[in-house]
């Protein structure tokens, strides 16, 4: 699909190969909130082939071991939404890190308006296929770390309120009953892009402080 054919959030979604039902979401989404696309975050010190704990915190936002990162998500403000895409993960030598952000607007029949549809898009839907790419990697044993805490893998798909509240509603056991509840990402927001792209560098000894 070539990005000239992104005509509604359907065909973005498409382009960006995410689940094609996260455009109606997207659509519904009221000022404050913020849809994810994906998030994974992986110490640098980790060497396994399999998926570590999402951190609760990334880039060293608590002092801890700083991580790699790969995350998209979407914020809705008033009368538009932005999206940003991360991505710090030395896999190639010729694949980049990726920092990207930019705007759209949404008309009646899910049509899309980009502020600027080139560079900032195409980096965007990169990073989200990525991300598309890890899940389809990932073995029942790691989606089920996920399960487990009542959300999704590689929290794809999760969409909270401007509390950092999901929308929709778990159910979950408490005490022997089954309860329908509000889980809370505020430890688990996206990372601040600037401070992962830093993180990143110092890791691979691209950036060093001087004496």
């Amino acid at each position: 699909m070539k990005m000239s054919s992104i005509k509604t959030v359907y065909d973005f979604m498409r382009y960006c190969r995410m689940p094609l039902w996260f455009q109606r979401s997207i659509r519904d989404m009221k000022v404050g909130d913020t849809f994810i696309l994906g998030k994974y975050t992986q110490p640098v010190s980790h060497d396994s082939d399999s998926f570590c704990v999402p951190p609760r915190y990334s880039a060293c936002l608590d002092g801890s071991e700083a991580c790699f990162v790969a995350e998209a998500w979407i914020e809705k403000e008033r009368g538009v939404y932005s999206f940003y895409g991360t991505w710090t993960f030395p896999t190639k030598p010729e694949r980049a890190h990726v920092m990207t952000f930019g705007e759209f607007r949404i008309s009646k029949g899910g049509i899309i308006e980009f502020d600027d549809k080139g560079h900032a898009v195409r980096s965007f839907a990169l990073v989200c296929r990525y991300l598309a790419h890890m899940l389809n990697c990932m073995s029942d044993e790691d989606k089920k770390i996920y399960f487990k805490n009542n959300s999704f893998p590689l929290f794809n798909g999760v969409w909270l309120d401007s509390d950092c509240n999901e929308r929709r509603q778990r159910a979950v056991e408490v005490d022997g009953k089954i309860k329908r509840v509000w889980i809370n990402y505020k430890d688990y927001m996206p990372t601040h892009q600037l401070s992962a792209i830093v993180e990143a560098a110092f890791a691979m000894g691209a950036l060093q402080l001087e004496d």
